[in-house]
This record gives structure tokens, C-alpha cells and sequence, in this order.
């Protein structure tokens, strides 16, 4: 399960390092809309958090000095948490930058994003195997098994973090099937 995780993980972290690689004065721009930080500071913590976010992909990938950058991956979800949180109670608007896009603001699904990534980078800080590679990259299969189970995490967690939409196609189902059969009698009269 841990290497599901990490994996998982460094698919992430991943697309939210190439994205802002891709448009980093966009990034810095959406850094300085949280207003939490000094201007002058702006370029200096943009280029951190790139940076970060590069090594914590690399050492998920590949399993190299994953323990402690995954407790600096911690700490950096961790300043997000606060950061996203602090907008939500200020109720600001700010578009949510976490992979380039400007289109999504901070919700407190945000919140929950960075809240299942902190525990998943909590299971690897504390978790019983030895820092490695996700998978044995001699055994196809277990690539292919672990990879596919990342990717059901991935979308898993975001259709928990989702389940307020969810929950009313769910029942909306029941009442759509009984709707078609009472027109479907209808229509044979």
C-alpha cells in the first residue's frame, strides 16, 4: 500500500511541478493574490515551492531520500493548508494555482486535497518499509498492478472530495428509472 501512495504522490506532485514550471510568472502572480506574503518575497517562495515540489517528485518516483524529503513535503502541505485556510476564512476569492490552473478558486475541498496528500506523506514518514522505487522495475507486473492502483487513489480521493455532487446523481437514479418506466407504460397505452 505504501508504494501505491507514493506513487500516487509523485504523479501529483508531478503535474503540479511541470504546470507551474509551464507558466511561472502565472504561479507568482496567483502567490502574490493570496496576499499572505511580502512582494519582494513573492519570486524567492515561488521558486521554492518549484523547486520542492521538483525534488519531492523525484524522490517519490524513485524512492531516493524519501523519508526526509517526504517530511518536507509534510511541511510544505502543510504552509498550503494554512495558506488555503486563511483565504477561506478571510473569504477571498483566489484562483487556487495548484497545477496552472486559474479557472478553480480555494474551497474547502482544497483543504481536503492537501489534508489526504499530508496523510499519505504522513504514511510514508512513518511507514514500515525501507525507503525504495515504487515497484521493481524488472517486474512488469507489479509496475503495471501499482500503477493502476495509483491511479484508483488518485481518482478515489477526488471523487470523495466530490461527494456532495455525488450523492445526488445516486439518487437521482432510482427516481430516473421509475420516471422512464411509468413513460414507458404509458406510451404502450
Amino acid at each position: 500500500m505504501q508504494s501505491v501512495i507514493q506513487l500516487s504522490l509523485g504523479i501529483v506532485f508531478l503535474g503540479a511541478f511541470v504546470s507551474k514550471i509551464r507558466n511561472l510568472p502565472g504561479f507568482l502572480e496567483g502567490i502574490q493574490r493570496y496576499e499572505l506574503l511580502p512582494l519582494r518575497v513573492v519570486p524567492l517562495f515561488g521558486w521554492t515551492v518549484v523547486i520542492g515540489e521538483g525534488g519531492l517528485t523525484v524522490a517519490h518516483l524513485t524512492g531516493i531520500y524519501l523519508k526526509a524529503v517526504a517530511s518536507l513535503g509534510v511541511a510544505l502541505l502543510f504552509m498550503f493548508l494554512v495558506a488555503v485556510s486563511v483565504t477561506l476564512v478571510r473569504g477571498t476569492a483566489v484562483p487556487c494555482h495548484c497545477f496552472g490552473e486559474t479557472v478553480q478558486t480555494v474551497s474547502w475541498r482544497s483543504v481536503g486535497r492537501l489534508i489526504f496528500m499530508i496523510f499519505g506523506e504522513l504514511v510514508i514518514v512513518f511507514g514500515p518499509n525501507s525507503p525504495r522505487a515504487p515497484f521493481d522495475p524488472s517486474s512488469i507486473q507489479s509496475m503495471m498492478i501499482i500503477t493502476i492502483l495509483a491511479a484508483l487513489m488518485i481518482h478515489a480521493s477526488m471523487w470523495i472530495l466530490r461527494v456532495d455532487q455525488i450523492i445526488p446523481l445516486i439518487w437521482n437514479v432510482p427516481r430516473q428509472l421509475y420516471a422512464r418506466h411509468l413513460f414507458r407504460k404509458r406510451a404502450k397505452r
